[in-house]
Parts: structure tokens; C-alpha cells; sequence
């Protein structure tokens, strides 16, 4: 009975963070939006299924105004949110040794993967394949394309450090998780773009 519990309750952390990463970079990008006047308030728009996530509601007149600069700065300000974030989890996680609850330290475990996870993808599979966020990205300038790759596999390197870092026991469902979840995050973004 107590590892059903366990299990039920580790799933829903991980339904939370991968929901907040998500949220946090649409709010990235509605942070700069903000900004250059193009919302009214910083409310975003993210499903419960996770698809399809947008930082609406937008002044669309605004946004259709803004310069080349300044959609670069919309586009890459989500994934700018989930390095940081990721950076941020993984120092917590590494550098400070507290005898964390094992659901709070797995919760902050998760919570930073997902986070490369989400950038990563960008910065890799959306990069090759121009999707979302990185149109807006390389129509600002296609030079910045093969840094910004080469950005995405270290921080694919630095998660597969981060993963063999973490509690044994949860290594192998870490690591299946992020095959999965940056292969779907990918593979959503190609079909919403083309949609």
C-alpha cells in the first residue's frame, strides 16, 4: 500500500512540473510581451494537457508591430526562463546537501529537468527543424542557429550529468522520462506549427 501511495504521489509531481515549466515559459514570454505593451496583464494560456500553450491573451495589433529585435527578444525569453530555472533546480539539487524530504528533493529533481528538457528540445530538434519559438529566433538573425544548437547539446550533456547525480533509484525513470517528454515536447511543436 505505501508504494501506490508513493508512486500516486511522485506522479503528481511530476504532472506538476512538467505543467509549471511549461507555465514559467510562457510567462517568460509574456514578461517581455508585457514589456513592449502587447498585453494587458501577465496571465498566460496553458492547458491541462500541455499542448498547444501560448502567452494569450495578446494585443495582436501591438504584436504585428513590433521590430525584428523585438520578437527575437518574445521568442527567446521562454527558453532563457528554463535554463535558469533548470540552472537554479540543479544547484539547489547539488550544491546543498539538506536531508530533503525525499518527495521535496524529487519534486526540485524533476522540476529542473523539465526544464532543460523544454529548452533542449528547443534549442536542438526545434533549431534543426525550425519550429515555435526559434522562427522568430533565426528570422532575427540565422548565424545565431549553430550556436544555439551547440548551446541545446550541452545542456543535453548537462542533464545527463544531472540525472546520474541524483538518487540511484530514480535514475532509470528519470531517464526514460526525458527520452520521452523531449521527443513529445518536439514532436508536439512540429505538429502545432504545421496545424
Amino acid at each position: 500500500m505505501k508504494i501506490s501511495k508513493a508512486i500516486i504521489i511522485f506522479a503528481i509531481l511530476t504532472y506538476l512540473a512538467l505543467f509549471s515549466t511549461i507555465w514559467l515559459h510562457e510567462i517568460g514570454h509574456a514578461l517581455v510581451y508585457f514589456f513592449y505593451d502587447c498585453k494587458e496583464n501577465l496571465s498566460v494560456t496553458v492547458p491541462l494537457y500541455f499542448a498547444n500553450a501560448s502567452p494569450n491573451p495578446l494585443i495582436h495589433e501591438r504584436v504585428g508591430n513590433l521590430n525584428a529585435n523585438q520578437i527575437f527578444q518574445v521568442s527567446i525569453a521562454g527558453i532563457v526562463v528554463n535554463i535558469i530555472f533548470g540552472l537554479f533546480s540543479m544547484l539547489i539539487v547539488l550544491i546543498y546537501k539538506f536531508h530533503w524530504n525525499r518527495f521535496v528533493l524529487f519534486f526540485i529533481s524533476i522540476f529542473g529537468l523539465t526544464h532543460f528538457l523544454e529548452a533542449s528540445s528547443y534549442l536542438t530538434i526545434c533549431n534543426i527543424i525550425p519550429l515555435s519559438d526559434m522562427i522568430g529566433i533565426i528570422n532575427y538573425n540565422k548565424k545565431i542557429q549553430l550556436p544555439l544548437l551547440f548551446i541545446g547539446i550541452l545542456i543535453v550533456l548537462l542533464m545527463m550529468y544531472y540525472i546520474m547525480k541524483t538518487r540511484k533509484e530514480w535514475r532509470k525513470f528519470f531517464v526514460i522520462y526525458s527520452i520521452i517528454t523531449f521527443f513529445i515536447m518536439g514532436g508536439l511543436r512540429l505538429f502545432f506549427t504545421l496545424l
